[in-house]
């Protein structure tokens, strides 16, 4: 605890009152009045109950009694200081320390010697129920001994000594020379330069309570040298260092160097500087600079002796031959090899080049997974966190050089499991594959649907696992199947589709619906057809579940049919699926959209196919009405279209014999499905059952609406 109180005059003088601690210090601040403002020579002296304690008259002369040495010390005055010129530091403060204090000026060389400027001051001591007498400072030279004081209030208290905060039992070449005596008080044998710092006393009495109180040893040697490697390398044709590995207390106030025997004055060669803590300095390094150098430290104290002999070697700097590059761009669970080579005019065995790799950002290079070889560096499985840059480092005796590659893991897609395989049952399909995914944590995910549905289901199962049997699947249907990647990083690629019928027959459960065909047309090839081969009878009817059936018959050869829907309101968004069974499921049909069926056979060199339209939910009467008079006037439309095409002679010729106006009423009657009365019944077309062929050797598209009351 630190106070500042001045001194008063004595016209005014009030006593200042100070308390602390036991093994604090205190100041205790008093200010010279000079006479006339004048400073002139001056004698300070400090009493203690009417006892010298200490005096000052001059720089160096300090007279202070036993009980207050090592304990006190003046403070330098400095202009525009907050102490006084007679101010005093009191350290270590013990119990005896409690007591008035008075602080007097003596003008030697005036009449009169005093002034009325002194104070008191009374200082209060607490704390000394654990502690009486706390240690000192003390000041040594190395090789002699030294104690510190510590006195407990009572007998039988416990006393720890420590150094910069570490019991000194726990430092071997300090507690070798060491004691602790009955008192408490520590003996150090034979100080050492190494033995300086704060050494604290800590006092347990037997309640319990505790105190801690320090001093500072300060060890006083001569200058010394304490390394002395015995080859120093510097590069050739680059600035260099040669230091010498000295302590000193006192500090160092002149350093030796010698080169080959015979003194070496830096100031006296071109090129090299002495620095102020005794290195040499060389600004550009040649063979020339290259010898037996030695160096001898002083101080105030004198010296311990010069250094060993230091072999200094001028050596060539290495230089790379191969960079690594910049950057690395790779994928997760991919390999990366960043190279790195080097090379040095003098590279032998004795002098050989050390390459290696670190993380510029202090992490360790990944466990198990890197390999150095010929100076390359190679990292195999690549994780997200090996991404950051990365230190090559070339180095010989004299220099090194380094060089940064940044590396970039990419979290990419999976690999997509291939050589898929699969055999069914009626309610089961076996699927195999083979997986080449490198990650950690992968999964396997199993796709598969009929065809005939836009939904895809999935079944998750490990990496290590390579075949699964789908349960609970329809009999005598189409199934698509496909196999992906998945690990914490994202999705994989997908495999390739793979086709698969189950055994058995469908026997879907079919509502009792009421359907109404109305032919519209039909169409086939440009090439002959033959009926008897090709699809027909197109039909689509409702099952239990919100699904529809479409189906034809074809007495011709097996093929492969294609099955394209869509609304006819967008007719861009249309769906095709390829099948060799004559009937296909179909789902996801919007509730009361009208869709348009095509099926197509393909082999044999024709292209056949018929159509029809369905809506997909119960309509009225009046939608049907509606409908069937929306595909009258489109009709309408393409009849007076075609007639307009046809050549003039033809039209005539054919209005004699059938008008047109009433030509066209009996087509829309039977397109619209009314009944009327023809007078040519040779002119109605027949239903799709069997397709018929016209004169131009051409086929028309059939279709077919069904309603549903």
């Amino acid at each position: 605890m630190i106070s500042t109180t001045y001194c008063q005059s004595s016209e005014g003088r009030k006593p200042t009152y100070l308390t602390a601690e036991i093994g604090e210090s205190e100041l205790l601040n008093c200010e010279v009045d000079f006479p006339h403002d004048s400073v002139v020579p001056y004698i300070l002296r400090w009493n203690k109950e009417g006892s010298l304690a200490f005096s000052w008259n001059g720089p160096e002369e300090l007279d202070v009694s036993q009980d207050f040495k090592g304990r006190v010390s003046r403070l330098h005055h400095e202009k525009d200081s907050h102490f006084g010129r007679g101010a005093v530091n009191l350290t270590s403060i013990r119990e005896s320390d409690q007591g008035w204090y008075e602080c007097q000026v003596f003008f030697p060389n005036r009449n009169p010697p005093t002034r009325p400027n002194g104070t008191w001051f009374h200082l209060t001591v607490e704390g000394g129920k654990v502690m009486t007498i706390p240690p000192v400072n003390q000041t040594t030279h190395e090789g002699e001994n030294v104690s510190f004081k510590c006195v407990a209030k009572q007998s039988g208290a416990r006393i720890i000594w420590y150094r910069d905060g570490v019991p000194i039992s726990e430092i071997p070449e300090l507690w070798a020379r060491s004691e602790v005596q009955s008192d408490g008080t520590l003996v150090i044998l034979r100080t050492e330069y190494i033995d300086p710092g704060m050494f604290v006393c800590e006092v347990t009495n037997e309640a319990g309570e505790m105190q801690t109180a320090g001093a500072y040893l300060n060890v006083l040697y001569k200058a010394k040298v304490v390394k002395s490697p015995p080859e120093q390398y510097l590069t050739h044709g680059q600035g260099g260092i040669l230091d010498c590995f000295f302590r000193a207390n006192p500090p160092l106030t002149y350093l030796r160097w010698e080169k080959d025997g015979f003194l070496y004055d830096p100031y006296n060669v071109p090129g090299v500087f002495l620095l102020h803590n005794g290195s040499l300095a060389f600004d550009t390094v040649d063979e020339a600079h290259a010898g037996i150098y030695t160096c001898t430290p002083f101080n105030d104290l004198g010296s311990a002796g010069s250094s060993d002999p230091m072999n200094v070697i001028v050596q060539q700097p290495p230089m790379f031959t191969v960079r690594p590059a910049s950057l690395y761009v790779r994928r997760i669970g991919n390999n990366v090899k960043m190279h790195c080579a080097a090379e040095a005019d003098d590279y032998t065995n004795q002098n050989p080049l050390v390459v290696t790799w670190f993380r510029k950002d202090g992490a360790g290079l990944p466990h198990g997974r890197f390999l150095l070889e010929n100076g390359n560096l190679t990292i195999k499985s690549l994780l997200p966190t090996d991404s950051g840059v990365y230190i090559c480092t070339v180095a010989n005796e004299a220099a090194s050089l380094t060089a940064e590659a940044e590396l970039v893991v990419e979290e990419g897609t999976l690999k997509a499991p291939h050589s898929l395989t699969a055999s069914s049952t009626e309610d089961s399909i076996l699927l195999k594959w083979s997986s080449s995914g490198t990650r950690m944590s992968q999964h396997i995910l199993i796709w598969y649907r009929l065809v005939s549905l836009d939904e895809w289901k999935t079944i998750s199962v490990e990496n290590k696992v390579h075949e699964i049997n789908i349960e609970n699947v329809l009999p005598g249907s189409l199934y698509e199947l496909m196999v992906s990647s998945r690990d914490p990083h994202g999705e994989g690629l997908m495999s390739k589709t793979l086709r698969i019928h189950t055994k058995g027959e469908l026997k879907p459960e079919i509502q009792d619906v009421q359907q109404e065909v109305v032919v519209v047309g039909e169409h086939r090839g440009a090439e002959p057809f033959d009926s008897e081969n090709g699809p027909s009878n197109v039909s689509v009817r409702a099952v239990n579940a919100p699904s529809w059936i479409v189906s034809w018959k074809d007495d011709g050869k097996p093929r492969r049919y294609t099955v394209r829907w869509r609304e006819t309101k967008e007719p861009l968004r249309e769906r095709v699926i390829d099948t060799t069974d004559k009937w296909l499921l179909v789902n996801g049909l919007e509730d009361g959209e009208t869709y348009v069926f095509e099926v197509q056979a393909q082999g044999g060199g024709q292209r056949v196919q018929q159509v029809a339209e369905v809506t997909s939910n119960t309509v009225t009467s009046a939608k049907v009405m509606v409908l069937s008079v929306l595909v009258c006037i489109i009709l309408l439309l393409a009849v007076a279209i075609g007639s307009w095409h046809a050549g003039k002679s033809c039209r005539n010729e054919h209005a004699k014999s059938n008008p047109p106006e009433s030509e066209a009423k009996r087509y829309g009657a039977l397109v619209c499905g009314v009944q009327a009365s023809l007078e040519s019944p040779d002119n109605i077309w027949t239903p799709p059952n069997n397709l018929s062929t016209n004169s131009a050797g051409t086929a028309s598209p059939v279709y077919a609406r069904a309603a549903y009351d």
